[in-house]
């Protein structure tokens, strides 16, 4: 029997079980963290390494990476973000807090190289990851790059219960205020919508919008943004962003065209295996020596986040707990910032007036307090960070 056929069948049905447990606990068991423990216990209990190998999957990452991060950068509305301009720049803020914090403070306590790498990825998580462990990759450190991987997965187990605690806390102070009756009888914002000044000259019909042709424009617009990249001599995966966010208004792709294409899932595969190759060579022994240095770390991104929040307060007249509650989002991103909102309202909401209006309130602060840290904020970061991991390294 074809090998490929059956790595694949393995490491999808890997996937889909992580998927079933994110959506059974609304996200509070990150996928990619399912993901990593399943196949980490796999290979502990004898599955062999070239099963990743043998799924073929890792020549098309390269072009996988390219269309995600362009399909990522059509859903981010710069409506939504003019609009919660506040969310956006303490998002910002809070990145750069964190990176220098976590950078210069974790150095006191654990190598200055796994301080460096792990500023950016606190951040953000998954997409700062891959743009910062290409130095540790092309070094060979293979105990670095295991500990950024250990960072990236199990931060969410940290950030959700801190992010629904803050929120709890935020959504009571603004019932007890009687702030939150400016946030009634509103629409709610789940996704945002492209302004309607930006003219859609680039739209295409949708009798002619087929998955070929979704797939095509994909392609194109990650080529223009590689193209950039070369040229400019940023990373691939922030060229393709920016790329994906102007076709995006642009009307040249719709949103979730991957989706709508019928092919996230089979990308989101291929990223997750290029994504997880490194788990090979983490031992029960290295996983074990990785947890002292990895409470150190994330403890002083907890308090890099909340000192970024008193800062924000500050300056942007806003409370303390949501400028800390937007902080927090950079260590799981959506769709949890979307489930912490709705449980949050869920939770303090008294009757379904009070529950609307606070889903008005703290679901598209938090979501677009997502994309700023997550999709936006930590990769440049991580682009920044870069230069410097490299130089530590040399």
């Amino acid at each position: 029997m074809n090998q490929s056929l059956i790595a694949f069948v393995i490491l999808a049905a890997m996937l889909a079980a992580s998927d079933l447990l994110a959506v059974k606990s609304k996200a509070i068991l990150d996928s990619m963290l399912t993901f990593s423990v399943i196949l980490c216990v796999a290979f502990w209990l004898g599955m062999p390494y070239s099963v990743i190998e043998a799924s073929n999957f890792l020549p098309f990452a390269y072009v996988a990476l390219a269309l995600m991060l362009t399909n990522m950068g059509s859903n981010i509305s710069l409506n939504q973000f003019y609009r919660e301009w506040k969310t956006v720049c303490i998002g910002f803020v809070q990145v750069v807090v964190i990176c220098v914090v976590v950078y210069w403070g974790g150095s006191l306590f654990v190598d200055k190289t796994v301080a460096c790498a792990s500023a950016p990825i606190i951040a953000g998580g998954f997409v700062a990851y891959l743009v910062i462990v290409e130095p540790l990759i092309k070094a060979g450190m293979q105990e670095a790059l295991s500990f950024c991987l250990l960072l990236m997965i199990a931060q969410s187990l940290i950030g959700i219960p801190i992010a629904s605690a803050l929120a709890k806390r935020e959504a009571k102070r603004m019932l007890f205020s009687g702030e939150i009756e400016m946030y009634r009888n509103m629409d709610l914002m789940k996704e945002g919508v492209p302004s309607a000044k930006l003219k859609k000259f680039l739209l295409v019909p949708e009798k002619y919008n087929k998955p070929s042709l979704m797939l095509t424009k994909l392609g194109i617009v990650a080529v223009v943004g590689v193209t950039v990249s070369n040229l400019t001599g940023v990373n691939f995966l922030i060229c393709c962003l920016i790329m994906g966010v102007l076709a995006g208004q642009l009307g040249f792709l719709e949103k979730n065209s991957l989706n709508k294409a019928g092919a996230e899932g089979l990308v989101m595969l291929i990223v997750t295996v290029y994504t997880f190759e490194s788990v090979v060579g983490i031992t029960p022994e290295l996983f074990v020596s990785l947890l002292q240095p990895f409470v150190i770390i994330m403890a002083i991104g907890v308090i890099a986040i909340l000192v970024g929040g008193f800062l924000c307060s500050r300056i942007f007249k806003v409370s303390f707990l949501m400028a800390s509650s937007i902080g927090i989002t950079a260590l799981f991103g959506f769709p949890a910032t979307y489930y912490v909102a709705m449980e949050v309202a869920e939770t303090c909401g008294k009757n379904e007036a009070e529950k609307e209006a606070l889903e008005n309130y703290l679901v598209t602060k938090l979501m677009v307090a997502g994309f700023a840290t997550v999709s936006v904020g930590s990769i440049v970061a991580a682009s920044v960070m870069v230069p410097v991991l490299a130089s530590l390294i040399t």
